[in-house]
Order: structure tokens, then sequence, then C-alpha cells
């Protein structure tokens, strides 16, 4: 009777096993968030996004896919100094809504760890600014007092470009984000001010009026920036993602000034009016193509870096042409730097890009353009003037392959630190949790396998 028993056992365990393994086949283990980093729910982030009410202590939870159309999340608990598991079925749309909070949460977090960051890079841009534009500018609005007043104005707006941030920002956290924004309204300011005094001025646009209206657009738009990426929630890679395309649209706006014509004869302010509004609405375009897409501040180098790269592209080859109107470089230009910032968005969709990362690829490419432009002068020499097609092409393709190489370098970096596809474990301690099972809760019993075979795409 014994022997019967045990082996009735025997084959009950090794039944419970195929039957765990076949489970497990059927069911894709994926992650919580759309890059495929959070594939499982710690109580810290449940309790941010509510998923889970009932009166007991959370312990973790996974996601699986059944099909295209149904997934299971399985809900470990504490309750009674007991551990349970609850299995709920959720639909495509309740997994996309969940993954919709998950990258919002990440964002949210990834700003306040990095809340500290950015106080140095927004001090040393206003100091960099007070020795650039605000020091200039007092003696320039004060031109009739001595020589001697004119240099202690020039120092004292040099060093309040110092002493009013760093006061103002004692007790604050500043994030990256609000430093980015600030420094970019810093140092586009006076070329904003410059231009708003063509529009108001016309032909009688003076240094006086350049300066001051350029200092008080830096000084706003610092300030703005700043406030902006607070009251708005604006994440790091967000911020920085509205600089690059704020400067896309300052040289598009110029772009299509060029390709209307408007830089020549009396009509230069309708040539600022679209740089300006090209300049506004990339800003504002960053902004929304930056919400909810979880994008980091090293995405937005990548596509910064991929954008003027395409922008680059066609000049060496439209200048073999030797076009006679201007129009003829700047549109095949616009196209394809909009095709290089489209690329580069693809290249971030799957990678979560360090500002290192981003920023390193970005001057590297720069490097790269610099090592092609050296090599192709030394081959073909500067005898003949219709060299710069060469060393436009040669600077390109320079840059060209230092970028592959270095998004290679940081794609292999991240696929590193990735959880392996196929993952193996045995699970011994299930087989006492459901021996707690069988008496308080002998439903639940058969669903604690002993091994997990999972297969992550």
């Amino acid at each position: 009777m014994k022997t019967k028993t045990f082996i009735m056992l025997m084959f009950a365990t090794l039944f419970s096993i195929a039957m765990s393994f076949s489970t497990s086949g059927q069911e894709e283990s994926v992650a919580f968030d759309s890059k495929n980093k959070v594939f499982k729910l710690t109580p810290e982030v449940e309790k941010n996004i509510g998923l889970y009410s009932e009166e007991c202590s959370f312990k973790e939870a996974e996601l699986f896919k059944q099909n295209d159309s149904t997934y299971i999340l399985e809900i470990h608990y504490l309750k009674d100094n007991k551990i349970y598991r609850e299995r709920k079925n959720f639909t495509k749309l309740e997994v996309n809504n969940l993954r919709s909070k998950i990258d919002h949460l990440q964002v949210s977090n990834q700003a306040s760890t990095e809340a500290m960051e950015g106080r140095g890079l927004l001090i040393a841009s206003s100091l960099y600014t007070g020795l650039a534009l605000y020091g200039p500018t007092l003696p320039i609005v004060f031109d009739k007092v001595s020589g001697t007043t004119q240099v202690g104005l020039y120092m004292l707006g040099a060093g309040a470009g110092f002493f009013v941030p760093f006061v103002f920002t004692l007790h604050n956290p500043i994030s990256y984000g609000q430093a980015n924004l600030a420094y970019y309204g810093n140092t586009r300011g006076l070329a904003q001010g410059a231009l708003l005094s063509d529009i108001l001025y016309s032909d009688k646009s003076t240094s006086k009026s350049v300066f001051l209206l350029g200092s008080l657009f830096s000084i706003g738009e610092s300030i703005g920036g700043y406030e902006l990426v607070k009251r708005l929630n604006v994440s790091n890679g967000q911020a920085n993602l509205m600089t690059v395309y704020g400067d896309f649209g300052f040289f598009g706006g110029a772009a299509i000034a060029n390709q209307l014509n408007l830089f020549n004869g009396n009509q230069s302010q309708g040539a600022t009016s679209l740089i300006l509004a090209g300049n506004i609405g990339g800003l504002i375009g960053g902004y929304f193509l930056g919400e909810g897409n979880s994008i980091t501040a090293g995405d937005a180098e990548i596509i910064s870096t991929t954008g003027w790269l395409g922008a680059y592209m066609p000049l060496g080859i439209i200048n073999m042409i030797k076009p006679s109107k201007a129009w003829w470089y700047t549109t095949p230009s616009v196209l394809t730097g909009i095709a290089g910032a489209y690329i580069g968005h693809q290249l971030a969709k799957d990678y979560d890009f360090s500002f290192t990362q981003g920023y390193i690829t970005k001057i590297g490419t720069l490097a790269g353009g610099l090592v092609g432009l050296g090599v192709t002068y030394m081959l073909v020499g500067n005898n003949n003037s219709d060299n710069g097609s060469a060393y436009l092409l040669g600077s390109y393709i320079g840059a060209q392959v230092s970028f592959l190489i270095l998004n290679k370098i940081n794609i292999n970096s991240l696929k590193s630190e990735k959880i392996g596809k196929f993952d193996f474990h045995l699970m011994p301690e299930n087989f006492f949790l459901a021996k707690n099972f069988k008496s308080s809760n002998p439903r639940e019993q058969d669903m604690f396998p002993l091994a997990k075979l999972t297969y992550k795409l």
C-alpha cells in the first residue's frame, strides 16, 4: 500500500512539472512599460498607480501574454502572514493604459532623481551670458558716462550673471531640464532680441537696441524656461528635445525665407519674422513630440545629431551642380534634415540613451567630420577652386562613419544590460506554498509551478 501511494505521489509530481512547462510555454512574459525595461512590478511602483486595491500587502506582479488580445496579470500578495497569488485577465487596451501610466511614472521619477544636477549648468550658463551679453549691454545703454564707469558697469553686469541665479536658486532643486531650457533662453535670447530689433526698428536698428532687446529676451526666456519645466512637469529629455527642435525651427525658418528670396531688397523683416516663427514653432513642436514618449536627454542628442547629419548630406552633391539659385541648397537640405530627425526618433524608440552617450555621439560625429575633411584636404589639396564639393563629401562621410560606429557601441552597451531571451529556473519554494494552500485555499494549490521556462522577444 505504501509503495502504491509513493508511486502515485511521484506520478502526480511529474505531471505537475510537465503541466507547468506546458503552461509556461504558452504564456510569454512581457514588460509593463513600452521600453521593455520593467518586467516585475514592485510595491513602490504599484502604490503610485493604484493597480491593486485589496486590503492586503502587495508584493510583486508579472504580466504574461497568451495571445494578441489576452493578457494575464499575476499578483503576489501577503495576507494573514501567508503569500497568495491572484491571476487577472487583461485586454490589450487595459495593458496599453497600464503601460502609459508606467511610462509616465518613469519619466517623473527620472526628473525627480536628477533634480539637483542642473544647478551648476544653470549658474555657469548665466555667468557666461553675463560675460558675453549682460556685461557689454550696460556700457552700451549708458554710453555717455566716463570710460572708468563703463568698465565698472561691464564688471557689474558680468558678475550679476553669477550672483543673481546663485541667490535665487540657493534652496531650490534644479533639474537638468530646467537648467537646459534656461541656458537655451540665455543664449538664444540675444539672437531673438536682435531679430525683433530688426522688425521693430528696421533700418534704424542700433547696437543699443540690439543689445538691450537681446538682454531682455535672454533674461525673460531664461526665467520662462525655468518656470515652464516646473509648472508643466517637463522631463529632462522633453526639455532637451525642445531645444533641439527650437534650433531646427530657427534654421528651417531661415531656409524658407531663403526659398522665398526674402533676404534680398527690403523684405528682411519678412525673413526675420519667419525665423522667429520657426524658432517658437520648433520649441512647441519639441514639447509635444516629447510628451508621453519617454524621451531621454540622450535620445534628444541622438535626434539632434541625425537631423543635422541629414541636413548636411546633400550639400556636397548639390555643390557639384553649381546651381544659380540659393534655394537649390536649402530645400533638399531641409527635406533630408527632416528625414534625419525621423531616423533619430526611430533609433531612440527602443533604447534609453543616457545624456553622456548621446552627447559623446554628437561631438564624436563632429570630430569624425573634421577627420574626414582633413583626409580629403590632404588627398585633393587646395589648388583647385572646385574642390569644395570634395571637402563637403569627405567631411560628411567622416561624420557619418563616426556616428555609425559610436551608435553601434552605445546600442551594444545597452543590449548587454538587458535580460537574456531564454530564462529557466527551478522554484522549489512553490512546493511549500502549495502545501499551505492545501487547507486554506485548495483551488489555488495547483497554481504554483515547480519550474519556469520563458522566452522574451
